[in-house]
């Protein structure tokens, strides 16, 4: 109810709400079909196959808008989200508007962006020297919570259910953007951790597939030292969440634990992570708890990191992390 009434509560009617219902057992089947019944702008479309990469690609398919946004079920809009984030496309016509994301793997503090006025990349080159901070924004994390345009998308046969890979989908979009914005106004509020999220769903493997991408796409961008160590600094952000995933587990032994904890800080993509960053101070203190243990690949501490973060409720990450370009 909260993300429905979050996007039927913007103030402009230019809006159609694509409610994709997946098989499930609780009522939100019930719940969509009387919101449909009560306001012409929903419509419900029936998605058999239970990957939301399915529900995605169907949504799309009965969208007519000019632009699109993808939203999870636990996601939902701050107040004028939609119509600032619209308006701001529509005036510089963009082809890619990023909100402020809140609450999500990304961490973006609200307070970083109070003084932070709209950035607006007008061409491809402008597009692609703000790479460093695409990635710091978590750009390519998800492809929910941004304002694309359908016309790319069907132009470039951008399918979720043949890509599977949120990493690869955004890169596909954004390859040859020819214009892109971040709109700090704009408040989209992800409902989970995206990046827990994935660690639980794909491992340490899928994040290594996602840095060895985003490490050929900057570098086909000629986007400089600064992009890639963002995408390292991204890469351990990814590493400490797979570690926090592991240690979570109440089904394995604690042998076991540690063992899983030591195949993920002695992976390839781990190391020269490390290592590119030893040379980046903030990068390193940006990182808190875990960053010792995991340069000196000590499994025992890392997992003794993770279970105090937990036991206090906070990140790993505690300390604020260094403020991208956009976000």
């Amino acid at each position: 109810m909260r993300a429905l009434e979050s996007v039927l509560g913007q103030r402009f009617d230019r809006l159609q709400l694509v409610i994709a219902l997946m098989p499930s057992a609780d009522r939100t089947r019930a719940i969509a079909e009387r919101a449909a019944e009560r306001n012409i702008r929903i419509e419900l479309v029936d998605v058999d196959d239970a990957h939301e990469a399915a529900a995605f690609d169907a949504g799309l398919m009965a969208a007519r808008g000019d632009y699109v946004l993808f939203m999870r079920a636990d996601d939902w809009f701050g107040p004028r989200a939609l119509e600032t984030l619209l308006q701001v496309a529509e005036d510089a016509d963009l082809d890619f508007a990023l909100p402020l994301r809140i609450g999500d793997g990304t961490k973006i503090a609200a307070e970083l962006a109070e003084d932070t006025d709209t950035l607006i990349y007008g061409s491809a080159p402008e597009v692609r020297a703000a790479a460093a901070a695409w990635v710091e924004a978590g750009a390519f994390d998800a492809v929910t919570g941004r304002l694309l345009r359908r016309s790319r998308i069907e132009d470039l046969a951008l399918r979720m259910s043949l890509t599977r890979d949120p990493s690869a989908y955004m890169a596909a979009y954004l390859e040859g953007c020819e214009s892109a914005a971040w709109v700090p106004a704009a408040r989209f509020h992800a409902g989970g951790d995206v990046c827990a999220t994935q660690a639980d769903q794909t491992g340490i493997e899928g994040f290594e597939r996602e840095r060895a991408l985003l490490l050929e796409l900057t570098h086909r961008w000629n986007a400089g030292d600064e992009a890639t160590l963002a995408v390292n600094r991204h890469h351990l952000r990814q590493v400490i969440a797979c570690i926090n995933e592991v240690c979570a587990r109440r089904a394995i032994s604690s042998i076991e634990r540690c063992e899983r904890v030591r195949d993920i800080l002695e992976a390839p993509a781990t190391r020269e992570a490390v290592a590119a960053l030893n040379r980046d101070v903030e990068a390193r203190r940006a990182m808190g708890l875990m960053y010792g243990p995991i340069v000196r690949k000590n499994a025992v501490a890392c997992c003794l990191s993770a279970r105090v973060a937990a036991w206090m409720g906070a990140p790993q990450d505690m300390l604020s992390r260094r403020r991208p370009a956009v976000a």
